[in-house]
């Protein structure tokens, strides 16, 4: 079921309980209402159940906007092609019963994919707020805002249908390039280039506040030794 199965199955269900209440909206409205509860949902767990990831997802769409798309446009369409491989195939041949087969075979990856496009979309609403509130606040936002605002882009977006489509799909890229940029080695066979900074990154979203603090400390008092020894030189 994808991300677009997901939200009808959501909207018919608003829209009966509208229709009972006797409230009568367009089904654009609708729609964009199912997508805020799938979003809130999925984003408040990413919020509650990995804070640290989140932040670490957004600290990589900003810092390499680029190459998370190119990678995640790759990992994440690439997957799409190979489970409806069997539909792509079974076409050329124009067979009714071999394309029913390979539907049936293709239900299984398609679903997943769907899911893959929710997660991605939600995750990728929620970390390119993120980065935009730290951007024009010039601080640490929270990640109750960032969802809130993510979720509101996210449904605003689909009162129109094309426009809608592609900036979950455009988000959900942007996450799992992030993901594979962080997890992967695919940037070094892609670019030639090894992710230097993926640790690093990944260790500063990471490090507690006093640790932060200690180093800093540290780093002082190594500069006010090696004064010390100039002097006495």
């Amino acid at each position: 079921m994808s991300f677009e199965q997901t939200a009808s199955t959501t909207v018919s269900s608003l829209t009966r309980l509208l229709f009972v209440a006797g409230i009568d909206l367009p089904q654009p409205v609708v729609f964009s209402l199912a997508v805020v509860v799938i979003a809130g949902v999925l984003g408040a767990v990413l919020v509650v159940g990995t804070p640290s990831f989140t932040r670490s997802v957004s600290a990589e769409i900003g810092l390499h906007p680029d190459r998370t798309f190119t990678i995640g446009f790759l990992g994440f369409f690439g997957v799409l092609v190979v489970v409806s491989s069997p539909l792509i195939v079974t076409t050329v041949y124009e067979h009714a019963s071999l394309v029913a087969l390979a539907g049936i075979v293709s239900l299984p990856g398609l679903f997943f994919w769907g899911l893959l496009l929710a997660f991605g979309a939600t995750l990728g609403a929620l970390a390119v707020s993120h980065h935009l509130l730290e951007t024009a606040t010039g601080g640490e936002p929270s990640l109750g805002w960032a969802l809130f605002v993510g979720a509101l882009g996210l449904a605003s977006s689909q009162l129109i249908p094309i426009l809608g489509a592609l900036v979950a799909m455009g988000l959900a890229t942007v996450a799992i390039g992030a993901i594979l940029r962080q997890r992967t080695d695919l940037e070094q066979r892609l670019f030639d280039e090894p992710n230097e900074d993926r640790t690093s990154r990944a260790e500063l979203v990471d490090q507690p506040r006093w640790a932060e603090t200690t180093s800093a400390g540290l780093d002082d008092t190594c500069g006010d030794d090696s004064i010390r020894d100039e002097r006495e030189l």
